[in-house]
């Protein structure tokens, strides 16, 4: 406090942010205006406004706990999270993003996605991407492949990213679906067998039955 004293001495006027206690003992942050002038016969007075900032420190102090928790959830999320710029580049990655692109930070910021999409379904990932873009949650599954050449199956969804009222790019979220779509086929073509062996066995019941045969 002296040196601030002080600093209003030589300069004539000080701010800065002190600790203020209220009637009832409560201590509040306050920001602090003081400043030196003189009358006209020379007698110097001190001006001091004090203004309460305890409603912005605990925006502040939420908007932190906001922050942290979304950085927890980016960080430490199972899935791939990432976003991009309105031109389709990577300017965030995940830990889970990485491992599924089996590649590093370096090599994928400021690549565009176009290149770990199979040129089947490109087309259609691009029109999802431009509607995320001009704000529409999109939610779809498409193939994908990694830095080093492997093949999955993906579940995409993208939503805007909106500051200022502004859309500046778009969010990912991907959950590798891989060995899901490879035992739904499995499924599929096993009802198919079991489908055709049926088909089979009521043709010869019904033969049988024609010819009187048990």
């Amino acid at each position: 406090m002296s040196k601030r004293v002080g600093i209003r001495k030589h300069n004539g006027s000080v701010k800065g942010e002190l600790a203020a206690i209220k009637k009832e003992e409560t201590k509040v942050p306050v920001k602090v205006f003081s400043s030196i002038y003189r009358d006209i016969s020379g007698v110097e007075f001190t001006s001091n406004l004090l203004i309460d900032i305890s409603r912005q420190r605990l925006q502040e102090i939420e908007l932190s706990r906001t922050t942290q928790i979304f950085k927890s959830l980016f960080q430490f999320h199972p899935d791939a999270v990432y976003s991009f710029d309105l031109e389709g580049r990577f300017i965030s990655v995940n830990p889970s993003a990485l491992d599924l692109s089996e590649g590093t930070a370096e090599q994928l910021l400021n690549m565009s996605f176009e290149s770990l999409i199979p040129e089947e379904d490109l087309p259609r990932v691009y029109k999802h991407f431009e509607k995320a873009s001009r704000g529409e949650i999109q939610s779809y599954n498409t193939g994908f492949i990694s830095l080093k050449g492997n093949k999955r199956s993906l579940h995409i969804t993208n939503f805007p990213i909106i500051a200022d009222g502004e859309i500046t790019g778009v969010f990912g979220i991907a959950r590798d679906i891989t060995d899901f779509e490879k035992n739904k086929n499995k499924a599929k073509q096993s009802g198919e067998r079991l489908s055709k062996n049926l088909d089979q066995a009521l043709d010869v019941i019904w033969n049988i039955n024609e010819e009187g045969k048990h």
